[in-house]
């Protein structure tokens, strides 16, 4: 596997870096839109709160569906990355920089998970008519979690940053 990830990495090592940058990108761009755009517009536009609800779980379902394949992406191009650009390194502050950094992203996927999980609770609570816990469960996504995944997101692309220009 590493002889073949080197392989690939010496012709398309720049591709893998910009496939890499734009998921990362687009990730954060689409929890930011979430948050920050969709949110405070559905809130006031829509007085409805089953409409609004419904609204919300369809735009959590399709942020589902683009999350999984960007963190696919991500992840798989981050393998090519540290086979090619040869991440293992004698430097002990280097070592903790890129193990931080895989870190924060493990814990970014463990609260993607708990995401999930959320939005099924409020999509069944939804289907039994009970919007209160639809409610709980939607603010607790949309105000809490996503911010934090975007947090330390945030955190992740300073490290690849530093780690880049190493």
């Amino acid at each position: 596997m590493k002889e073949f990830a080197l392989f690939v990495f010496a012709r398309y090592g720049d591709i893998f870096m910009y496939i890499h940058i734009v998921g990362v990108t687009m990730l954060l761009g689409a929890l930011f839109a979430i948050r920050f755009l969709f949110y405070g517009s559905i809130e006031k536009a829509i007085s409805d709160e089953e409409e609004r609800y419904m609204l919300y779980l369809k735009l959590l379902k399709r942020f589902f569906i683009f999350a999984l394949i960007a963190l696919f992406v991500i992840m798989i191009v981050s393998v090519f990355l540290a086979i090619g650009l040869h991440f293992r390194s004698s430097n002990p502050a280097f070592n903790a920089m890129m193990h931080v950094k895989e870190l924060v992203w493990f814990f970014i996927l463990l609260n993607m998970i708990y995401i999930y999980i959320k939005y099924k609770n409020a999509l069944k609570a939804f289907k039994k008519n009970m919007m209160v816990e639809t409610h709980e469960n939607i603010v607790l996504i949309i105000k809490y979690l996503i911010p934090i995944i975007l947090f330390f997101g945030l955190i992740a692309v300073f490290f690849g940053n530093t780690i880049r220009g190493w």
